[in-house]
Order: structure tokens, then sequence, then C-alpha cells
């Protein structure tokens, strides 16, 4: 029988819900807002995390209260520790063997320029607010393990890919209304410039591979990391995804583009 989570229950330590932590609610407007001004300048990400914080309601309270209550490994729970310091160790990800999701990793996140501390950063820059419990440190997580979906799904950091990395990871988490928010409006402004590619099929694709796929975000990180490739995305559920590779060769042949540089590019890198 599932066990009630309350407020004031610690794990480790850490309490569950903070006592100074706002009811959550969904402002449709601001959001709105924020994606506009996300189309008129793309490399402002500060405004994915605005659009994250108005539609977010008390999602993330929800779902860590749904998987507590269930049961099974919490470890990661109880250690509540932050990725960042593992996922930024560059040196010691390149001591895990060739062919692993580690490495893989290490090698998208230095070829594309990117760590974990950055997107942090962007999200202090947002003013979302900052709380001391359970409910931030799972969010956390989901946000700093973002590019790690990049790497097992083959979703690129063009338009689209990072379209339907937001749509999976939201058919993943059975909710985070801010995901799918954007990927549906970002694919709305991308038909506009390519009318005749299965965007909205690609869109969908990528939700139902993320709702079939294991969630993952309790996971133990090391563990999965020193998997080969091929065996964690097995392990993962990791489905192909044709409708988003025909899409996706279809705009570079026309733009010679995969890296938001083109009119498509219409949402911020994530």
């Amino acid at each position: 029988m599932p066990t009630r989570i309350k407020d004031n229950d610690t794990f480790g330590g850490m309490i569950f819900r903070a006592p100074d932590r706002a009811d959550g609610g969904r402002d449709l407007a601001e959001a709105y807002r924020c994606f506009r001004k996300l189309l008129a300048d793309k490399e402002d990400t500060v405004q994915v995390f605005k659009i994250g914080r108005a539609l977010s309601g008390r999602y993330f309270e929800t779902d860590l209260r749904k998987r507590l209550a269930l049961g099974g490994d919490t470890d990661a729970v109880h250690r509540h520790e932050s990725l960042i310091p593992y996922l930024d160790n560059h040196p010691a990800l390149a001591e895990l063997p060739d062919g692993t999701l580690g490495r893989a990793y290490l090698h998208f996140m230095q070829s594309e320029g990117l760590t974990a501390a950055g997107l942090e950063a962007e999200e202090r820059r947002a003013n979302v607010p900052q709380h001391d419990d359970l409910i931030q440190w799972h969010y956390d997580r989901l946000r700093d393990l973002h590019d790690l979906i990049h790497v097992f799904t083959g979703y690129s950091r063009g338009a689209l890919g990072e379209l339907c990395n937001l749509a999976w990871t939201y058919g993943n988490n059975r909710g985070g209304f801010g995901d799918a928010f954007i990927a549906v409006l970002g694919v709305v402004e991308m038909k506009r410039w390519f009318p005749r590619q299965p965007l909205f099929r690609a869109l969908y694709e990528a939700w139902a591979n993320g709702r079939k796929a294991r969630y993952f975000y309790l996971d133990n990180i090391p563990a999965l990391f020193a998997m080969p490739l091929a065996e964690a995305k097995e392990h993962l559920g990791v489905r192909p995804a044709p409708f988003y590779e025909q899409a996706r060769t279809a705009i570079v042949s026309m733009t010679e583009d995969d890296n938001n540089a083109s009119p498509y590019a219409t949402v911020a890198n994530g």
C-alpha cells in the first residue's frame, strides 16, 4: 500500500516541502509572452525557464510525492546530491571506457561547448524562486539531465531536435506542461517554414517514445554512464525516431544547417 508523504517528512535530513514554498499555479498569458520573446531571440534561454515556472503548477511536487509513496529505489533521494559536480567533471568522465554512455555524453558536451553548470546559471538569471527542499532537488535533477537525453535519443541541438527533446521529456515525466507548451508552439512556428515535413508526427513520436521509456531521473547516473551506449539505450527503452530523422534530414538538406542558424531556428538551444 502506498505510503502517505507529508510536507514535513525528511529524507536524508532534507525536508520534502519547505514551509515557505508557495502553491504553484498556471499562467498561460505569461507563458505566451515569454514564448514570443523566445521567438524574437532564440538565444534567450531564460525565457524557457520562465515558461516552465508559469506552467509547472505543482507538478514536480505531485510527481515526486507519488514516486516516493510507491517506494522503490530511493537511494538518490536520500543522498539528494547535486549532479553538476559529477556531470561537469570532464577529466573523470574521460577515464570511462570508449563506447560508454558517459564518454558519449562527454563528447557531446565538449563538442557543443556546454556544461551542466551553465544551464543552472541560465535558470538563475530567470529569477525562479529557490527552496531548500526535496522538491527543488528533484526539479534540479530533471534540469541537469536535459542534455543527456540528446545523447541517448540522438536528437540534435537544432530547433527540431530541441523540440523533440522536450516532447520526449514530457512523455517520460507524464507532466511538466511547460515542455509540451514550447514543443507544440515551436513546431507550429516551424511549419511556416517547412509545411511539407512531418514535424507534428516527429513530435508525437518523441512524446510516445518518452512515455514508453524507463523513467531514469532517480537512477544511479554514474552506473548508467559506465554502461556501453547500446546497452544503456536498451536499459532505458530508447526507441527509433524515423519521423524525426526524415524531417531533420530534409531540413538540413534545404538549409545546409543543423545548428539553429537559419530561419527555422525559432527556439533556444537547450
